[in-house]
């Protein structure tokens, strides 16, 4: 009975998916492999968002994912996003797709921002 207790304990804290805090974020972001993806709309991102992140708004996830899903495991995947519904149900389909290492990034963009971190812009200013 206690190896199935625990076995069932081990697959819950696999579907836990860690929420990071600025700090943690920036010391991943610096690290090779890892990939922010911005689940937010085309125009919030073209208006800026973290240097290197990717978009992938919600609207395009089903056509974006396999794509995601072929870089492979060992990549950590970061999502940020303003509103934490759209970030974790990304994350939730990033995980089921078998990217394990995928964590939010709650604070997103704004808090990004205000700590004065690497940003990217492309909308007009």
């Amino acid at each position: 009975m206690a190896a199935v207790d625990a076995s069932r304990a081990q697959r819950s804290a696999d579907r836990r998916i860690p929420l990071l805090r600025t700090a943690d974020a920036q010391d991943l972001w610096g690290q090779p492999g890892t990939l922010f993806l911005d689940v937010r709309s085309g125009g919030d991102f073209a208006y800026g968002h973290i240097a290197g992140a990717i978009n992938v708004p919600e609207k395009n996830w089903r056509r974006a994912c396999p794509s995601c899903a072929r870089a492979g495991d060992r990549h950590r995947r970061l999502l940020q996003e303003r509103r934490l519904r759209k970030s974790l149900w990304a994350a939730i389909r990033l995980r089921n797709a078998g990217l394990l290492q995928t964590k939010i990034y709650p604070a997103g963009w704004n808090e990004w921002q205000l700590h004065g971190l690497p940003t990217r812009s492309s909308a007009p200013r």
